[in-house]
């Protein structure tokens, strides 16, 4: 997500209720390891980016 947005982590955690900010980036590696989860954050990001 940092790769594509350049919100803090603290404003993602809030938004996405991911709990501390700390905790963004482990929750969407952990996402990024497997292929369905490549998917999904594929097609969030295509819904926010221009």
């Amino acid at each position: 997500m940092k790769k594509s947005t350049p919100v803090p982590n603290a404003w993602l955690a809030r938004r996405m209720k991911m709990g501390e900010p700390a905790s963004v980036s482990q929750f969407v590696w952990r996402l990024l390891l497997t292929p369905e989860g490549q998917k999904a954050v594929g097609r969030l990001l295509s819904q926010v980016k221009p």
